[in-house]
């Protein structure tokens, strides 16, 4: 586990420097220093991350701790950018708000669609309400971790939400 660090958000409530601290991931000051056979979780990914990228995810999984409050600081990295799919965050900050997950939760989410539940276990257990994140998404994260593609994973996501050219 890496974290690009953007040293944007509440140093009291970031859940990558937390990680980062107790040795649950290793700190990347720039950018540069990602590898580019990583694999980067970015709202920025043209692909929802799936089963087929567990190849990447031996070299290592990127999660990028930038604010979502300022969503252009966010960078463009040129490795396998993945975005994750619908999945409710419970984190205090953004508890309740679609896809605006801690990068602990992000963390979390990746190891267990890629069929790494121990390991998003113990990612969350370095937060109070870490349990509650996969309680709150066991049926979503399921379905995601039964899909064997990134297209499988993005219709998996309409079980839980309308698609966008659904009438309301």
């Amino acid at each position: 586990m890496y974290i690009l660090e953007g040293k944007t958000c509440n140093i009291k409530k970031c859940t990558g420097r937390k990680l980062i601290k107790l040795g649950r991931a290793r700190e990347l000051d720039r950018v540069s220093r990602i590898s580019r056979s990583s694999l980067v979780l970015s709202p920025a990914g043209e692909r929802a991350i799936s089963k087929e990228d567990v190849k990447w995810a031996k070299n290592g999984i990127v999660a990028l701790d930038f604010s979502w409050n300022r969503p252009e600081e966010i960078p463009l990295i040129k490795a396998e950018s993945r975005m994750l799919p619908y999945l409710i965050p419970v984190n205090p900050v953004n508890y309740g708000k679609p896809f605006k997950l801690s990068t602990v939760e992000a963390l979390a989410a990746a190891c267990a669609i890629l069929g790494n539940l121990t390991q998003a276990r113990e990612l969350l257990s370095t937060q109070t309400w870490g349990n509650a994140f996969l309680t709150m998404n066991k049926i979503p994260l399921e379905e995601y971790a039964r899909a064997n593609n990134s297209k499988k994973v993005v219709e998996a996501q309409f079980l839980f939400v309308d698609r966008p050219d659904d009438p309301i």
